[in-house]
Protein backbone atom coordinates (compact mmCIF):
# COMPACT_ATOMS: atom_id res chain seq x y z
CA UNK A 1 0.00 0.00 0.00
CA UNK A 2 1.34 3.60 -0.93
CA UNK A 3 2.33 5.21 1.85
CA UNK A 4 1.09 8.64 3.47
CA UNK A 5 3.42 11.17 5.27
CA UNK A 6 1.68 13.91 6.99
CA UNK A 7 1.91 17.08 5.08
CA UNK A 8 3.48 20.06 6.46
CA UNK A 9 4.03 23.80 6.14
CA UNK A 10 7.22 25.87 6.12
CA UNK A 11 6.86 26.53 9.85
CA UNK A 12 6.88 22.87 10.15
CA UNK A 13 3.00 22.67 11.26
CA UNK A 14 0.44 20.30 10.03
CA UNK A 15 -1.10 21.31 7.03
CA UNK A 16 -5.21 21.02 6.95
CA UNK A 17 -6.27 17.61 4.82
CA UNK A 18 -8.55 14.62 5.76
CA UNK A 19 -7.20 10.84 4.72
CA UNK A 20 -10.08 9.38 5.86
CA UNK A 21 -12.35 11.80 3.01
CA UNK A 22 -10.44 11.30 0.32
CA UNK A 23 -10.32 7.58 0.86
CA UNK A 24 -14.22 7.79 1.03
CA UNK A 25 -15.01 9.78 -2.28
CA UNK A 26 -12.47 7.14 -4.11
CA UNK A 27 -14.17 4.32 -2.00
CA UNK A 28 -18.12 5.33 -2.75
CA UNK A 29 -16.93 5.79 -6.72
CA UNK A 30 -15.84 2.34 -7.02
CA UNK A 31 -18.61 1.17 -5.43
CA UNK A 32 -21.12 3.10 -6.62
CA UNK A 33 -20.89 4.88 -9.99
CA UNK A 34 -23.82 7.02 -9.69
CA UNK A 35 -22.51 9.01 -6.65
CA UNK A 36 -19.18 10.64 -9.06
CA UNK A 37 -21.55 13.17 -10.79
CA UNK A 38 -21.66 14.84 -7.05
CA UNK A 39 -18.15 14.66 -6.54
CA UNK A 40 -17.22 15.98 -10.22
CA UNK A 41 -19.63 19.20 -9.15
CA UNK A 42 -17.13 20.14 -6.23
CA UNK A 43 -13.72 18.57 -6.83
CA UNK A 44 -10.76 18.54 -9.16
CA UNK A 45 -7.92 16.05 -8.83
CA UNK A 46 -5.84 18.88 -7.71
CA UNK A 47 -8.09 19.20 -4.43
CA UNK A 48 -6.67 16.37 -3.22
CA UNK A 49 -3.62 16.45 -1.34
CA UNK A 50 -1.97 12.88 -1.41
CA UNK A 51 -0.55 12.11 -5.14
CA UNK A 52 -2.06 8.85 -5.60
CA UNK A 53 -5.86 9.80 -4.49
CA UNK A 54 -5.10 12.64 -7.34
CA UNK A 55 -3.99 10.25 -9.94
CA UNK A 56 -7.22 7.71 -8.87
CA UNK A 57 -9.59 10.33 -8.94
CA UNK A 58 -8.03 11.94 -12.00
CA UNK A 59 -8.85 8.34 -13.89
CA UNK A 60 -12.16 8.45 -12.03
CA UNK A 61 -13.16 11.64 -13.95
CA UNK A 62 -11.78 10.59 -17.21
CA UNK A 63 -14.19 7.60 -17.07
CA UNK A 64 -16.97 9.76 -16.34
CA UNK A 65 -16.31 11.87 -19.00
CA UNK A 66 -16.17 9.13 -21.66
CA UNK A 67 -19.32 7.75 -19.92
CA UNK A 68 -18.00 4.88 -19.05
CA UNK A 69 -18.82 2.54 -15.99
CA UNK A 70 -16.62 3.41 -13.20
CA UNK A 71 -15.94 0.11 -10.97
CA UNK A 72 -13.08 -0.87 -9.25
CA UNK A 73 -12.36 -3.62 -12.04
CA UNK A 74 -12.43 -0.28 -15.10
CA UNK A 75 -10.06 1.81 -12.49
CA UNK A 76 -7.47 -0.62 -11.72
CA UNK A 77 -7.46 -1.24 -15.59
CA UNK A 78 -7.28 1.84 -16.90
CA UNK A 79 -4.14 2.61 -13.97
CA UNK A 80 -2.71 -0.30 -15.58
CA UNK A 81 -2.82 0.53 -19.44
CA UNK A 82 -1.05 3.71 -18.38
CA UNK A 83 1.43 1.98 -16.07
CA UNK A 84 0.08 3.67 -12.57
CA UNK A 85 -1.51 0.79 -10.61
CA UNK A 86 1.50 0.26 -8.69
CA UNK A 87 2.41 3.73 -7.91
CA UNK A 88 -0.46 4.56 -6.37
CA UNK A 89 -0.55 1.51 -4.73
CA UNK A 90 -1.99 -1.63 -6.85
CA UNK A 91 -4.70 -3.47 -6.27
CA UNK A 92 -4.55 -3.42 -2.42
CA UNK A 93 -4.92 0.17 -2.13
CA UNK A 94 -7.83 0.13 -4.46
CA UNK A 95 -9.62 -2.69 -2.36
CA UNK A 96 -9.26 -1.40 0.79
CA UNK A 97 -10.48 2.30 -0.46
CA UNK A 98 -13.92 0.30 -1.56
CA UNK A 99 -14.08 -2.27 1.03
CA UNK A 100 -13.95 1.01 3.60
CA UNK A 101 -15.97 3.32 2.94
CA UNK A 102 -18.68 4.10 5.22
CA UNK A 103 -21.66 4.55 2.92
CA UNK A 104 -21.76 5.86 -0.49
CA UNK A 105 -24.79 8.28 0.15
CA UNK A 106 -22.44 10.84 1.80
CA UNK A 107 -20.36 11.40 -1.34
CA UNK A 108 -21.37 15.64 -1.47
CA UNK A 109 -20.08 15.62 2.55
CA UNK A 110 -17.15 13.90 1.55
CA UNK A 111 -16.28 16.15 -1.03
CA UNK A 112 -17.29 19.46 0.78
CA UNK A 113 -14.61 18.39 3.54
CA UNK A 114 -12.02 18.00 0.46
CA UNK A 115 -12.48 20.85 -1.00
CA UNK A 116 -12.46 22.72 2.21
CA UNK A 117 -9.21 21.30 3.20
CA UNK A 118 -7.71 22.58 -0.19
CA UNK A 119 -8.95 25.56 -0.11
CA UNK A 120 -7.14 26.17 3.52
CA UNK A 121 -3.99 24.95 2.15
CA UNK A 122 -4.10 27.25 -0.46
CA UNK A 123 -4.57 30.17 1.75
CA UNK A 124 -1.76 29.11 4.12
CA UNK A 125 0.49 29.25 0.50
CA UNK A 126 -0.62 32.23 -0.24
CA UNK A 127 -0.47 34.11 3.33
CA UNK A 128 3.30 32.46 3.24
CA UNK A 129 4.18 34.41 0.03
CA UNK A 130 2.66 37.72 1.22
CA UNK A 131 5.00 37.14 4.14
CA UNK A 132 7.54 36.45 1.95
CA UNK A 133 7.18 39.74 -0.19
CA UNK A 134 6.37 41.88 2.70
CA UNK A 135 9.80 40.63 4.62
CA UNK A 136 11.73 41.21 0.91
CA UNK A 137 10.45 44.31 0.38
CA UNK A 138 11.80 44.03 -2.84
CA UNK A 139 8.72 46.20 -3.90
CA UNK A 140 6.69 49.40 -3.94
CA UNK A 141 4.25 48.97 -1.07
CA UNK A 142 1.54 49.29 -3.52
CA UNK A 143 2.85 47.02 -5.79
CA UNK A 144 3.12 44.49 -3.14
CA UNK A 145 -0.89 44.88 -1.89
CA UNK A 146 -1.87 44.41 -4.97
CA UNK A 147 -0.22 41.44 -5.46
CA UNK A 148 -1.48 40.32 -2.18
CA UNK A 149 -4.81 41.26 -2.89
CA UNK A 150 -4.57 39.01 -6.01
CA UNK A 151 -3.59 36.26 -4.06
CA UNK A 152 -6.35 36.19 -1.90
CA UNK A 153 -8.98 36.93 -4.57
CA UNK A 154 -7.64 33.61 -6.49
CA UNK A 155 -7.93 32.00 -2.87
CA UNK A 156 -11.72 32.98 -3.39
CA UNK A 157 -12.62 32.33 -6.71
CA UNK A 158 -10.59 28.57 -6.34
CA UNK A 159 -13.50 27.95 -3.50
CA UNK A 160 -16.13 28.30 -6.75
CA UNK A 161 -16.35 25.83 -9.38
CA UNK A 162 -14.94 28.89 -12.10
CA UNK A 163 -12.29 26.74 -14.22
CA UNK A 164 -12.41 26.18 -17.90
CA UNK A 165 -14.25 22.76 -18.68
CA UNK A 166 -13.93 20.51 -21.07
CA UNK A 167 -16.76 20.99 -23.49
CA UNK A 168 -17.31 16.93 -22.45
CA UNK A 169 -18.19 17.98 -19.20
CA UNK A 170 -20.10 21.01 -20.24
CA UNK A 171 -22.10 18.33 -22.80
CA UNK A 172 -22.71 16.15 -20.32
CA UNK A 173 -24.17 18.63 -18.16
CA UNK A 174 -26.43 20.15 -20.14
CA UNK A 175 -27.56 16.83 -21.20
CA UNK A 176 -28.48 15.60 -17.52
CA UNK A 177 -30.37 18.68 -16.86
CA UNK A 178 -32.44 17.69 -20.69
CA UNK A 179 -33.28 15.12 -18.70
CA UNK A 180 -34.41 16.19 -15.84
CA UNK A 181 -36.63 18.78 -17.72
CA UNK A 182 -38.15 16.14 -19.99
CA UNK A 183 -39.18 14.62 -16.83
CA UNK A 184 -40.82 17.91 -15.39
CA UNK A 185 -44.32 17.47 -16.16
CA UNK A 186 -45.31 21.47 -15.17
CA UNK A 187 -42.82 22.84 -18.00
CA UNK A 188 -41.33 25.43 -15.04
CA UNK A 189 -37.73 24.17 -13.77
CA UNK A 190 -36.76 27.26 -12.10
CA UNK A 191 -37.98 30.18 -10.45
CA UNK A 192 -41.83 31.27 -11.61
CA UNK A 193 -42.22 34.92 -12.67
CA UNK A 194 -46.01 35.15 -12.45
CA UNK A 195 -46.10 35.42 -16.22
CA UNK A 196 -47.58 32.23 -17.87
CA UNK A 197 -46.32 33.00 -21.25
CA UNK A 198 -42.52 33.92 -20.00
CA UNK A 199 -42.80 30.82 -17.43
CA UNK A 200 -43.60 28.32 -20.92
CA UNK A 201 -40.56 30.31 -22.83
CA UNK A 202 -37.87 30.34 -20.02
CA UNK A 203 -39.11 27.17 -17.92
CA UNK A 204 -38.63 30.13 -14.94
CA UNK A 205 -35.30 32.27 -13.85
CA UNK A 206 -32.51 29.89 -12.93
CA UNK A 207 -29.33 30.57 -10.92
CA UNK A 208 -26.40 32.06 -12.01
CA UNK A 209 -28.70 34.05 -15.46
CA UNK A 210 -28.45 37.59 -16.25
CA UNK A 211 -32.10 38.66 -16.98
CA UNK A 212 -31.86 41.36 -19.41
CA UNK A 213 -35.52 44.10 -19.76
CA UNK A 214 -35.11 45.95 -22.51
CA UNK A 215 -37.62 48.86 -23.80
CA UNK A 216 -37.83 52.21 -24.37
CA UNK A 217 -38.56 54.62 -21.42
CA UNK A 218 -42.12 54.40 -20.45
CA UNK A 219 -42.59 51.28 -21.57
CA UNK A 220 -43.14 49.25 -17.74
CA UNK A 221 -39.73 47.73 -17.67
CA UNK A 222 -39.85 49.10 -14.10
CA UNK A 223 -43.04 47.91 -13.41
CA UNK A 224 -42.67 44.75 -15.05
CA UNK A 225 -39.77 43.92 -12.67
CA UNK A 226 -41.32 44.53 -9.78
CA UNK A 227 -44.23 42.45 -10.54
CA UNK A 228 -41.89 39.30 -10.81
CA UNK A 229 -40.32 40.62 -7.31
CA UNK A 230 -43.86 40.90 -6.13
CA UNK A 231 -44.74 37.20 -7.46
CA UNK A 232 -41.66 35.64 -6.13
CA UNK A 233 -42.06 37.57 -2.48
CA UNK A 234 -45.48 36.54 -2.01
CA UNK A 235 -46.54 33.31 -4.04
CA UNK A 236 -43.29 31.64 -3.72
CA UNK A 237 -42.35 33.15 0.10
CA UNK A 238 -38.64 33.66 -1.47
CA UNK A 239 -36.42 37.37 -0.27
CA UNK A 240 -36.51 39.81 -3.16
CA UNK A 241 -33.65 42.43 -3.37
CA UNK A 242 -34.91 45.67 -5.71
CA UNK A 243 -31.43 47.86 -6.23
CA UNK A 244 -33.12 50.48 -9.28
CA UNK A 245 -30.13 51.92 -11.26
CA UNK A 246 -31.43 54.97 -12.55
CA UNK A 247 -29.11 56.90 -14.84
CA UNK A 248 -30.67 59.99 -14.19
CA UNK A 249 -30.54 59.71 -10.42
CA UNK A 250 -27.36 59.74 -8.05
CA UNK A 251 -29.29 58.32 -5.18
CA UNK A 252 -30.01 54.43 -5.21
CA UNK A 253 -31.57 53.08 -2.59
CA UNK A 254 -32.20 49.23 -2.44
CA UNK A 255 -35.37 48.19 -1.29
CA UNK A 256 -36.62 44.60 -0.12
CA UNK A 257 -39.48 42.39 0.26
CA UNK A 258 -39.29 39.80 2.76
CA UNK A 259 -41.51 36.82 1.91
CA UNK A 260 -45.11 36.90 1.83
CA UNK A 261 -45.32 40.83 2.04
CA UNK A 262 -45.73 43.41 -0.75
Amino acid sequence: MAEMSNPVDVMGRELPYSQEAELAVIGSALTNSHSVAESVEILRPSDFYFPQNKEIFSVILDLFNENAAIDFITVSNKLSQSDKLEAVGGIAYLRNAATNVPTTRHMTYYSQIIKEKAVLRTLIKSANDISDMAYGQNDKVERIVDQAEQLIFDVTSSNNKSDILPISEIFMGSYQELVENSLNQSGITGLPTGFDELNRRTGGFHGGELILIAGRPGMGKSSFAVNIAEHVSITDKNRCDIQPRNAERTDCKPYYMQPGTC
